[in-house]
């Protein structure tokens, strides 16, 4: 190609260029093995010399010249074919496998030439020209179209229902931007109702409510549509009931196996728990009488507490009944997680430190022994008696007869087994067990008669002479072998069940052999010319039987009078009794055994004044403790006394709280009914100490836990008083510093103050003269009160500024581009309060000129903005570019909010998006594309909520990496989409101390990630730092859908904890992750506890040792793979940016998670500027999301009321 046809032609596609191409992409040197090729933003205007290319699955030409689809004859696998600036849809009858066709933001007039592409699953035409039916109805042509982009285009003839229904596949259609929409009354229903496998509809998806509400309206109108609505409320209700019903038949099955005083513990606790439920249920409808007449609609308050989240926000139209609706959900959600938590449970009964089935096994197994006992018995009394009559053995049929008294004993044995073991019922209220014992002296007196019956065979037997033959010899031989193994069996279960009737059994079956030995004896002493052997021997046996039944009978009738037990155990129960809350002493303990366990009748002096269900429940957790933590334990019967040497104070009186609470604001009200509810007892004290621990963070920090933990010890449950004092406390600080993130002071109030434009401080929109004094001048100008303006133009950057103001708004409406060479950060904002930068146009942003670095491999430039120490500021709606390194940081910042943000770096590590550490901060609605962490948490930092994050091509959300002292706790990431990221989230360490607690990671959709969820603590691109591990518990991980790159080479779901500091309460909920590569995913767990995908339970006795790694495997495609797989974003980046090349400044997108709107107005379409904008934004900036979990809209007003009950907690405590 010649230097004209160059310059004619633009640049063409050679085979030098492409093989220079993959030596610096390193792809592979053979053209035939590479399966893609990047040649996007080249300025080719032509598709040529791809013929040896022939191995092709993707193929990037965005942003060319191409302006016809040429060149693809050799490239039979091609399944993904990314294109722009296309005229016509031809030549695509080679790419037999094209699976995607991405043709947006063409010229695409028509659609045609597509009949051939039978594996053809999502085209995409948004952003062309297309405009009548001829040029869709080829569409028809290709039925496995699954996912159809059309928005944006000019069709307007609602004739295009009659194409699409013909589509049997299409499950995605984006159809907005078309002016068709206006034309199709009723358009997302009758959409629903025509294309019957549609999932996703432009902005949302389609769940199976929606289409039976489409098509009950499509019957019969809207009447037809309100009662398919009444119906599947029904259906949910009836649904519910049924799954009621099927809990309570198993839970009736399960008690059929009980014994009858435990069948009643459990009622007494079902009657206890109802009795609760009912109270505070009438708590609820008694505080919502009080509030009737302004409730909305004058709906019944009751309902509203139950069906306030199901109610449209389109049917509240005054403001008065928004806030109304938005109040009393917060108090129906603290019923409900009182009702959930309030310590009530229903574990497994135990006894003897077993559940009831080993229970039963242990049973079953006790009488299996005896069973083959008694078979043995049978055996060899009918053997002994034919041997030694045919032996000629006088011993030999001696034995028999002792072999006989076995078999009665054995019938004995098992009819004292079997009453032993019956429940209890109204003439035996305590059992039968003492039928064993019975039956241990009937077999001590088989013992003893035995004994005496072998003294009289042996005296006897000195006078005969007969000589034994070999038979009753061998007979002898095998029945003492048989005997002894039976003994050394039936000797092991009566050890492992504690049973002295069975330990008597066994010591019989050792008795038998040794009688038959001694039988063997005396044949071989016949045998061999001495026959005074066998009777001597039998009477030395003789004694020892007599010795053997004596020992068990004083044993029998020591458990017949209920004589003590032995006193280790007695000692051992009175220790762990005496180590447990609350507990004095322990006044007296007394036992008993009843049959094979031991009964407990104790009397425990407890501190303090308490409600019967506060009794109840310690008596419970007093009965779990002993039942785990000792063997044998039967019933237990304890009484409870109060402290007796010590007054116990009365309980306040209710009034004055009542009084408050009809002046105080929502969150306060929320804190006053729990403690109404503790003041009857029943509160259990987990949700006072957390209640505890999340007032006083505020005030104290990391240490309120260990404060919380002394007020507990300190008696806090002891003195009534305390409550009162310490829960008005609670909604003090709670209304007093529960402050919502951003400023203080809104733009229009700082700009009715000053204005200072920073052209009137020596600024120039020049892209030349230096911006940085100009800027730092007008800020301190305005400091204390007043807006700085940046207006529209380019300005350049040289002298980076630290700035320290107070009170001040920046409005940056122009490109600020780096223009200098040094290091550290361009802009640092230390020390500042009431701080809000913003851009009024939308347009406003910051380039870096970063590939300047990044092609020499550099990646220590400056940072675009640090935020050190700084309160209660904002940053939103501008756009950041090409960042040299970091891009935003926030160090150390409290009450800071971040929103409606495009960040957009290289494709390389030391590009982090949004970087914190502080408390109470807020980042929602922001895209970053980088190749390192997009949002990320690091140490220390509390009560953080990360909401509508857009993870472009990026590394990920991340929290770390974490060292020593980790301090993190009460993080919310919720909404976040994850495209061709590294990772959905990550948190990573390597050695180092402290803690992780309190995470909640909720709605994540990923596409392309190499990692799903990770937790790992042995993360080695960091260096090991000193210390055990950092402890991560009560981490909350639900809702993760889509798909990651390869599911069997990494796991979706990885927890690597450190040995030596074992993660626990881990709940994983709703993780239906799958691959895009292969048939199955994996999940990987090491030392890590909770529930869901590979985590294993704690013990029974709660701890949480080390273990080795436990993998899961996942053949099986999750339900919603379908649906959330075809879930995108339009701005969805389809290559990265790279390191050598310049980045332009990206859009601020519409929306940042598929179906939410962004949570506040984005500034660039609001169509305003100036003034205007300023004060919309100011608008804007005051707004406050009603769903954010830890910012709570009520505490506006919290102040006024912090002022009211601060009093009124000072004159009480006087008063008191």
């Amino acid at each position: 190609m010649t230097e004209e046809e160059t310059e004619q032609t633009g640049p063409r596609i050679t085979k030098k260029w492409l093989r220079d191409h993959c030596k610096q992409r390193k792809l592979y040197m053979t053209p035939e093995l590479n399966d893609k090729l990047y040649l996007h933003y080249q300025g080719f205007s032509k598709i040529e010399q791809l013929e040896e290319y022939t191995g092709l699955k993707a193929l990037w030409l965005e942003s060319n010249g191409i302006t016809k689809i040429e060149g693809l004859d050799h490239q039979p696998q091609l399944r993904y074919l990314m294109n722009n600036l296309i005229g016509k849809l031809e030549n695509l009858e080679s790419l037999l496998q094209l699976d995607t066709l991405a043709l947006s933001n063409n010229h695409v007039g028509k659609i045609e030439n597509i009949e051939k592409l039978t594996k053809l699953h999502t085209l995409q035409l948004d952003s062309n020209q297309l405009e009548t039916l001829e040029d869709v109805e080829q569409l028809t042509s290709c039925p496995s179209i699954g996912v159809l982009e059309l928005s944006n285009n000019r069709i307007s003839d609602p004739g295009i229902l009659d194409i699409l229904s013909q589509l049997p596949n299409l499950g995605v259609l984006h159809l907005s931007g078309n002016p068709v929409i206006g034309k199709i009354a009723n358009y997302r229903k009758t959409m629903i109702c025509r294309l019957q496998r549609l999932t996703y509809l432009d902005d949302r998806p389609v769940f199976p409510k929606d289409r039976r509400l489409a098509e009950a309206w499509q019957r019969g109108g809207s009447e037809a549509e309100e009662a398919e609505r009444d119906l599947m409320d029904k259906e949910e209700s009836d649904r519910d009931r049924r799954n009621f019903l099927a809990l309570e038949q198993l839970q009736r099955e399960y008690r059929k196996g009980l014994t009858l005083s435990e069948q009643r513990e459990i009622e007494e606790e079902d009657k206890e728990w109802a009795e609760f439920e009912r109270q505070a249920n009438e708590e609820v409808l008694e505080d919502s009488k009080l509030d009737s007449n302004s409730d909305v609609g004058g709906s019944n308050k009751a309902d509203a507490l139950v069906t306030v989240e199901e109610k449209s926000e389109e049917t509240v139209e005054e403001p008065e009944q928004k806030s109304r609706l938005i109040m009393v959900q917060p108090r129906a959600e603290i019923i409900r997680n009182v009702l959930r938590h309030a310590g009530h449970s229903h574990e497994p009964i135990r006894a003897s430190g077993k559940t009831l089935a080993e229970r039963a096994k242990e049973g079953d197994m006790a009488k299996k022994v005896t069973w083959v006992g008694l078979g043995s018995n049978v055996l060899m009394t009918g053997g002994k008696f034919a041997a030694g009559v045919l032996g000629n053995s006088a011993a030999l049929v001696a034995d028999s007869i002792h072999s006989l008294s076995d078999l009665v004993s054995d019938i004995v044995t098992l009819g004292a087994l079997w009453l032993g073991r019956q429940p209890p019922s109204e003439k035996f209220p305590y059992g039968l067990g003492k039928f064993e014992s019975l039956g241990t002296l009937a077999v001590s007196g088989f013992l003893i008669a035995s004994g005496y019956g072998m003294v009289l065979h042996s005296i006897e037997h000195f006078q005969t002479e007969q000589i034994p033959t070999s038979i009753a010899l061998w007979v002898s031989c095998f029945f003492i072998f048989m005997k002894e193994a039976l003994f050394r069996w039936t000797l092991s279960v009566a050890n492992k069940q504690k049973s002295s009737l069975l330990v008597a059994n066994a010591w019989h079956h050792r008795t038998d052999a040794i009688t038959s030995l001694v039988a063997l004896l005396g044949i071989i002493g016949s045998q061999n010319g001495m026959p005074y052997l066998d009777p001597l021997a039998g009477i030395l046996v003789a004694g020892l039987v007599v010795k053997i039944g004596i020992q068990t009978s004083i044993a029998g009738v020591k458990e017949l009078v209920d004589a003590s037990v032995e006193p280790a155990m007695m000692e051992e129960a009175k220790k762990i009794l005496s180590e447990m809350e609350g507990v004095r002493q322990v006044k007296s303990i007394k036992c008993r055994k009843m049959g094979l366990l031991v009964d407990f009748d104790i009397i425990i002096e407890v501190d303090g004044e308490r409600s019967l269900h506060d009794s109840f429940h310690m008596q419970q957790d007093f009965k779990r403790k002993l039942t785990d933590d000792l063997n044998r334990v039967g019933q237990i019967r304890i009484e409870l006394e109060p402290t007796e040497d010590e007054e116990t104070p009365n309980r306040p009186s209710l009034r004055v709280l009542e009084r408050m609470e009809d002046r105080v604001s929502q969150s306060s009200r929320a804190w006053i009914f729990l403690f109404k509810l503790s003041h009857r007892g029943e509160a259990p004290s987990s949700l006072l100490r957390s209640m505890c621990n999340v007032s006083l963070m505020r005030l104290f920090g990391s240490a309120s836990s260990k404060i919380c933990s002394v007020l507990r010890l300190t008696h806090f449950t002891q003195y009534p008083r305390s409550y009162l004092f310490l829960f008005v406390l609670f909604a003090w600080t709670h209304a007093w510093w529960d402050q919502t993130p951003g400023p203080l002071s809104s733009i229009s109030d700082k700009a009715a103050v000053k204005t200072c434009n920073v052209l009137d401080y020596g600024a120039r929109a020049d892209n030349a003269t230096d911006l940085g004094a100009p800027l730092l001048a007008a800020l301190k100008n305005c400091s204390g009160g007043g807006l700085v303006v940046i207006p529209p133009g380019e300005y350049a950057l040289s002298i980076y500024i630290t700035i320290t103001v107070n009170t001040v708004a920046l409005q940056i409406d122009g490109t600020i581009y780096r223009n200098s060479t040094s290091g550290g950060h361009m802009l640092i904002w230390y020390k500042c309060k009431d701080l809000e930068i913003f851009s009024g146009t939308g347009l406003g942003a910051f380039q870096g000129w970063g590939y300047l670095y990044h092609r020499a491999d550099d990646y220590t430039g400056p940072r675009f903005m640090r935020f050190t120490s700084t309160a209660y500021f904002s940053i939103h709606d501008i756009a950041f570019a090409d960042g040299p390194s970091f891009n935003l940081i926030c160090d150390h910042c409290r009450y800071g909010e971040f929103y409606n943000l495009a960040v957009r770096a290289a494709d390389h590590g030391a590009t982090d998006g949004i970087d914190l550490f502080g408390d109470n901060l807020w980042i929602h609605d922001v895209m970053i594309t980088n190749k390192d962490e997009c949002v990320t948490v690091k140490s220390p930092s509390h009560n953080i909520l990360v909401e509508n994050v857009y993870c472009n091509w990026s590394g990920g959300c991340a929290m770390g990496s974490l060292s020593t002292n980790t301090n993190i706790s009460n993080i919310i990431y919720r909404n976040v989409y994850s495209w061709k990221c590294n990772q959905m989230y990550f948190t990573k360490s390597w050695g180092g101390n402290g803690t992780v607690s309190n995470v909640t990671l909720e709605n994540f959709i990923g596409h392309s990630s190499a990692y799903g969820f990770f937790i790992n603590e042995k993360w080695t691109q960091q260096t090991e730092a000193p210390g055990p591990g950092v402890l991560f518990s009560n981490i909350e991980v639900s809702n993760f859908t889509g798909s990651i790159s390869n599911g069997a080479a990494r796991p979706t779901l990885y927890i690597n904890c450190d040995d030596n500091a074992t993660c626990h309460d881990i709940n994983v909920r709703g993780f239906e992750l799958w691959t895009e590569t292969g048939s199955s995913v994996s999940y990987s767990c090491k030392s890590g506890y909770g529930i869901g995908g590979c985590l294993p339970l704690p013990l029974e006795d709660g701890s949480t040792p080390p273990y080795s790694k436990i993998t899961q495997t996942i053949s099986s495609v999750p339900d919603s793979y379908v649906r959330y797989n075809s879930t995108r974003m339009n701005e969805d980046v389809t290559l990265s940016w790279g390191t050598t090349m310049p980045i332009p400044i990206p859009e601020i997108p519409d929306g940042f998670f598929p179906g939410t709107k962004p949570i506040k107005p984005l500034a660039r379409l609001m169509n305003r500027i100036g003034d205007q904008t300023s004060s919309t934004a100011s608008q804007a900036t005051n707004t406050r999301s009603t769903d954010a979990d830890i910012f709570t809209t009520s505490m506006q007003s919290g102040a006024d009321d912090a002022h009211w009950i601060g009093w009124a907690v000072v004159a009480w405590a006087l008063f008191l």
